[in-house]
């Protein structure tokens, strides 16, 4: 799965704001234009609305305060709220163990360990001790 959101993140190189310290300002930015973004750094408030609009994600680090980042933080965590969020439906499969664990959703493609006693007279049988949902 994280190769799938790494894959997309570099397909699409989305604008980053990032709002952080200036001791890790720069080993933020790379790290963001290592996984194939393209990261802005501003903190200026009079431009941080005007560029988290225009923005497809929003990183603040909050390691070290000062008093001319705090109102930055909020006017652009303040606009990312105002924007419409787009959810992508990840495909899931339901997994129910009766007297064992192992039960819940799980991505497609997971490989989920159950533990179970023996099944009752009539109740299905995984014959190994993981089974890979596809």
């Amino acid at each position: 799965m994280f190769a799938k959101i790494l894959s997309n993140v570099r397909e699409s190189s989305p604008l980053i704001h990032n709002i952080t310290n200036y001791v890790t300002v720069n080993d933020v930015a790379n790290v963001i234009l290592a996984c194939g973004a393209s990261p802005i750094m501003s903190d200026d408030e009079d431009e941080v609305e005007e560029i988290t609009s225009i923005c497809k994600g929003l990183n603040i680090n909050i390691g070290t305060l000062n008093k001319n980042t705090i109102p930055s933080m909020f006017k652009a965590a303040k606009k990312t709220m105002e924007l419409t969020a787009v959810y992508e439906k990840i495909p899931t499969r339901r997994v129910t163990v009766c007297n064992g664990t192992g039960s819940g959703e799980y991505l497609e493609g997971s490989i989920v360990t159950i533990k179970a006693n023996m099944p009752e007279e009539g109740m299905y049988t995984i014959p190994l001790y993981y089974c890979c949902l596809t």
